[in-house]
């Protein structure tokens, strides 16, 4: 293996962009006269090339395009004897990414997902993962005699376990989770979602569930919107001076002012300015401090003590995007809309406007003429995988 990255986990130096929360549906074919299994799709992260599934009475492996074939579902896949994860119904693309074994939505970006990339990419038997994941038969025949679930290991169980395996490079966390984020991006029909619904969209809340785009840490700031963000101290969402709230509203509004492409979604015409909704504000700061503390990077919240809304609430679950709007105030809303984004250097709300408008999802929240109020925020967190955290979130009543 040629990588050159020893066995740790290095923070890359990189801007992430995610839109509102949503994540694949799930489906299956049904078999026709002719034979044809009654379910068939892709292992992908690139397409694994060597991996076991095992469904119904197949047992198989994935091939060069990491195509899988059953007469019945659920499916389970293994790397030798480490199960990699198993689903009960196969997504409606057709594609089983490491979201879907980890049985999260695909904006999740957690340990189980990032686990699930580094374990695959780091098995490859050249180096060369780009347009394909082919594992490495000496290194499967040394897993047979592992029996273990990687999603119930920590991060260093397996980093010992591809020691034990003489695995001398480990792909860390961050380059494996980069290549994910540029791989789903470029997959056939993009992995939009079109059609799928969060399980919070109860109400008409305009969410349009699109994977992260990886942009680049450039600084384009433009003049009026180079304010820095303010960081709390004490635990509770800061009270923005006038300069830095203009300066947010600002770029919204500028970029609505003017008619624009928002890729697959087409012209989006000029919409209304949005005006400035603390409540949304007090929403958005909370999830941008929740994942820079829980180093995490999805809508979903972590779940953790710095979920404030699921901490408060009690619901049991990471917060979403409408449980914690309505938990800081914003209620009986007709609709409402988030982006984030976070990136080593994304201390200038230019960049992450940039990235989202480069993005059709989120280019279509930000020009959505339904969309009446916003609230932006910014989480710095020094020991965090990306420093800064962005939150926008929209909303109508």
């Amino acid at each position: 293996m040629n990588r050159g990255m020893k066995l740790a986990c290095t923070a890359a130096t990189m801007a992430l962009i995610l839109n509102a929360c949503g994540g694949g549906g799930t489906g299956s074919t049904a078999a026709n006269a002719t034979g044809t299994p009654a379910v068939s799709g892709i292992l992908t992260d690139s397409p694994v090339k060597g991996a076991k599934y095992i469904c119904g009475n197949v047992t198989s492996t994935t091939g060069t395009d990491g195509h899988f074939a059953c007469d019945a579902m659920p499916v389970s896949f293994y790397v030798g004897n480490v199960k990699l994860g198993e689903l009960q119904q196969l997504p409606d693309d057709g594609y089983v990414t490491p979201q879907d074994l980890a049985g999260v939505e695909r904006d999740d970006y957690s340990d189980n997902v990032a686990k699930i990339a580094m374990f695959l990419q780091s098995l490859d038997d050249d180096g060369e993962i780009e347009a394909a994941i082919t594992l490495d038969n000496a290194l499967i025949e040394k897993l047979k005699d592992k029996h273990a679930d990687l999603q119930h290991m920590s991060d260093t169980e397996l980093v010992e376990l591809l020691d034990q395996i003489n695995v001398d490079t480990v792909v860390p966390k961050d380059e494996a989770l980069e290549h994910l984020y540029t791989h789903m991006m470029n997959l056939p029909l993009s992995h939009n979602g079109e059609g799928h619904t969060s399980p919070h969209n109860t109400h008409n809340d305009h969410h349009t569930p699109t994977v992260p785009a990886v942009t680049t840490d450039t600084n384009t700031s433009k003049p009026g919107n180079t304010v820095k963000p303010a960081v709390d101290n004490n635990g509770t969402a800061p009270v923005l001076d006038n300069a830095l709230k203009q300066a947010y509203l600002d770029a919204v509004n500028e970029a609505r002012a003017e008619g624009r492409e928002c890729g697959k979604y087409g012209h989006m015409p000029a919409a209304d300015p949005v005006t400035w909704n603390s409540k949304l504000y007090k929403a958005a700061y909370e999830h941008s401090k929740d994942m820079a503390v829980s180093n995490t990077f999805s809508h979903t919240g972590s779940g953790t003590s710095s979920d404030v809304t699921a901490e408060e609430a009690h619901t049991g679950h990471g917060s979403g995007v409408g449980e914690r709007i309505e938990h800081n105030g914003y209620t009986n809303w007709h609709q409402y809309g988030e982006n984030i984004a976070a990136g080593t250097v994304m201390d200038d709300v230019s960049e992450a406007m940039e990235g989202w408008l480069k993005s059709p999802g989120h280019c279509k929240n930000i020009m959505k003429k339904e969309f009446k109020e916003v609230g932006v925020a910014v989480y710095y967190h020094e020991n965090s995988h990306y420093k800064y955290y962005w939150t926008q979130d929209f909303g109508a009543k």
